[in-house]
C-alpha cells in the first residue's frame, strides 16, 4: 500500500467548491509503450521521480476535459459472486474537447491534480474514440493493461519446457505478454507444473486467472502498469 501523507489525502477528500481543492484530470499520450518511474509502493514520490521523463506526443489538459463525464471503474472482482482468480480490467470513460488527433489504440497516463499535487491514476489504452453530438467533443473509453492478456498464448504454452515451477511459469507468461510483475512470492510458487493440455487456442487472461485462483488471490494492474497479485499473503 502506498503511504500518502495525511494532508494530501485530505486535499483529495475535499469537494470541488474551493479553488484550492478543485480536482482536474490530465491525459498524457505517448507514441510508444509507457513506462512510469515510481520509487516504491511505500514511498510518496517526489515531483522529479514521476511520471515519465519523455515529452508526451499529446497532452490533454484540464481545459479540454468535461469534468462531469469522468468515470473510472476498478474492482478486484467484477462478477456477481466473489471468485478467486478474477483478473478484472479497470475501465475509464471521459469526454474531451478539441482533440483532433485520432488516439484510438494509444496509451496514455492518467493523473489527477489538486492544489500543487499531482497523483498518477494509471496507464490506459484507448479502446474507442467516438465523436459526440457536439462535434468538438469526443468520448474516450479506455482500459488498463489487463486487456494485454486477451491474446492467444497457445504457441507460447506449446513452446514451454516442462516440468517447471509455478514461479517460472508465471514469469514466462508475463514476459511473453510484455507485462512486468510486482515482486512477490506466491504460496504455490514452488509447485511443479507439468504439461496438462495441448491447446489449439489459449487465452492469456485465462492462464493468468488459473495462476491466481490456485493461489487464492486476484489479479490487477497497478498505476505503473505492472501486474499485481491481490490477496492476504
Amino acid at each position: 500500500m502506498i503511504e500518502i501523507p495525511e494532508e494530501i489525502k485530505n486535499l483529495y477528500r475535499e469537494n470541488n467548491i474551493f479553488k484550492q481543492t478543485v480536482k482536474t484530470a490530465r491525459l498524457r499520450f505517448y507514441d510508444r509503450s509507457v513506462d512510469l518511474l515510481y520509487p516504491g509502493d511505500n514511498v510518496w514520490p517526489a515531483d522529479d521521480l514521476f511520471p515519465v521523463d519523455d515529452t508526451p506526443l499529446l497532452l490533454v489538459d484540464k481545459d479540454q476535459i468535461s469534468s462531469e463525464s469522468f468515470v473510472l471503474e476498478q474492482a478486484v472482482c467484477d462478477t456477481s459472486e466473489l471468485k478467486f482468480g478474477e483478473c478484472s480490467a479497470a475501465r475509464l470513460e471521459i469526454v474531451v474537447n478539441d482533440v483532433n488527433m485520432d488516439v484510438t489504440g494509444k496509451e496514455f497516463v492518467l493523473s489527477i491534480e489538486v492544489g500543487d499535487y499531482e497523483m498518477m491514476l494509471g496507464i490506459y489504452k484507448v479502446d474507442s474514440f467516438v465523436r459526440q453530438a457536439d462535434v468538438s467533443k469526443k468520448k474516450i473509453v479506455a482500459y488498463d493493461r489487463m486487456l494485454n492478456f486477451e491474446i492467444d498464448v497457445s504457441a507460447w504454452y506449446r513452446g514451454l519446457t516442462f516440468p517447471m515451477t509455478l514461479k517460472q511459469y508465471r514469469d514466462s507468461l508475463c514476459e511473453f505478454i510484455g507485462i512486468r510483475q510486482r515482486d512477490i512470492t506466491l504460496p504455490l510458487d514452488d509447485m511443479e507444473v507439468t504439461r496438462s493440455i495441448d491447446p489449439s487456442k489459449l487465452s492469456g487472461r485465462y492462464a493468468m486467472k488459473a495462476i491466481c485462483e490456485i493461489n487464492g488471490c486476484f489479479g490487477q494492474i497497478d498505476i505503473t502498469g505492472r501486474f499485481k497479485y491481490v490477496g492476504t499473503f
